[in-house]
């Protein structure tokens, strides 16, 4: 037994023949037949006493009709009730990010949740890993999205996509004349990096190589890396994934391997149950990057 023989059977009896019955759903009366026999056989019982011009139902018939009627009413009302349920989700969700994830990949997670649960109010602090999860543990975040170093107990991490740490430079530097670059290639270019206290240079500890080239310039941002690298003011190392969201004109990426990859994921204190805004956010990067539940 399925819906749509559930569905059938209600229009035939509402309608008074299959002949109707077919019109108002615009199909063939075989096939309205054919899934009324099939739930007659399944049941083990005739539904309808078959008369010269009109179906007649049986005690059996009625039986399966009155309870058809309620199970096909309210299959068909699921969605808006559904859309209901999800519009109710409502109140503040505070959330806590870096100056890459805030300008990355939240515009459009913040966009898609606005339009999708409107009663909820999103509060964005862009603020480093560090204080991030400090203010998570203490109460003061709800949520906190964004590349993640290291683990704790105290935290719940799940990753939402990996990203290669790497090499750009622009398309006039002497770099892009080179068939491979080495270490010892970078060492006579300047090196446009992250500040000191910055999560992406704390990543960048993990190198293979000591970083021997001239300093022109700290940043906490990976848009100003790329801007000055367009100008070519010297070479950086940033995250792959930066790239997909600004413009590439005059970058190369160079053939370099880093051997660093990040996370990037989001963050909940482990000791506290998820609100619901929270959840309502999980479930669309869960969706947009394809995580499965573990």
């Amino acid at each position: 037994m399925n819906f749509i023989q559930l569905e059938y059977f209600r229009r035939v009896v509402e309608s008074g023949s299959v002949t109707q019955a077919s019109k108002a759903l615009f199909i063939t009366q075989p096939a309205v037949s054919k899934q009324i026999r099939l739930l007659e056989e399944e049941l083990g019982c005739e539904l309808f006493i078959r008369r010269a011009n009109h179906l007649v139902l049986t005690r059996e018939g009625d039986f399966l009709y009155e309870h058809a009627k309620n199970i096909v009413t309210r299959i068909n009302d699921l969605p808006s009730e559904m859309s209901s349920f999800l519009h109710r989700v409502s109140g503040k969700l505070t959330i806590g990010c870096g100056p890459h994830t805030s300008r990355t990949i939240m515009p459009d997670l913040i966009a898609d949740l606005i339009r999708k649960y409107p009663a909820i109010q999103p509060v964005m602090f862009e603020k480093d890993w560090s204080e991030s999860t400090e203010d998570l543990l203490t109460g003061k975040l709800d949520i906190v999205v964004g590349v993640t170093p290291h683990r704790s107990e105290k935290i719940a991490f799940t990753r939402l996509f990996k990203s290669r740490m790497v090499l750009i430079y622009s398309r006039k530097s002497p770099l892009a004349k080179e068939k491979k670059i080495t270490p010892e290639l970078l060492e006579k270019q300047p090196y446009i990096t992250y500040t000191d206290e910055s999560i992406l240079r704390n990543c960048l500890r993990a190198l293979p190589y000591p970083v021997r080239s001239p300093l022109f310039l700290q940043t906490r941002y990976s848009e100003t890396i790329i801007t000055y690298v367009q100008k070519n003011m010297g070479y950086g190392i940033i995250p792959e994934y930066v790239l997909d969201n600004f413009s590439k004109e005059g970058i190369v990426i160079g053939d370099f391997h880093t051997g660093i990859e990040i996370d990037i994921g989001f963050q909940l204190d482990a000791s506290r149950s998820v609100p619901p805004p929270a959840r309502a956010l999980i479930e669309l990067m869960k969706t947009r990057y394809h995580v499965k539940e573990s």
